[in-house]
């Protein structure tokens, strides 16, 4: 039975003809959460190729005045991501011996 049979035998209920396409908050939100987790990546992904193919300053020649620098100082997100995670293993740590 097709969605507009479904419709037309249902009396015109639309409610009726919808009901498959119910989703609950949780689906919603799980959606949500995903959407957050995957444009994070993107956006770091992105920036990190964008950074990888511009020239850096050692390669540039004296021809260019325009300075390229990188959207991202990696070495201060390496340091940044190194206490994060120090501070994570730590506090793990802590709560394992409890």
């Amino acid at each position: 039975m097709s969605i507009f049979e479904r419709f037309r035998t249902a009396g015109g209920n639309r409610k009726d003809v919808c009901a498959f396409a119910r989703v609950s908050e949780r689906d919603e939100f799980m959606r949500l959460l995903l959407g957050v987790i995957l444009g994070f990546f993107l956006t770091v992904g992105f920036a990190y190729v964008y950074d990888i193919s511009t020239t850096h300053p050692s390669e540039r020649t004296a021809q260019t005045s325009a300075v390229q620098r990188p959207m991202v100082n990696w070495d201060v997100v390496s340091v940044n991501w190194q206490g994060w995670s120090l501070h994570v293993r730590n506090t793990w740590n802590k709560l394992a011996t409890r």
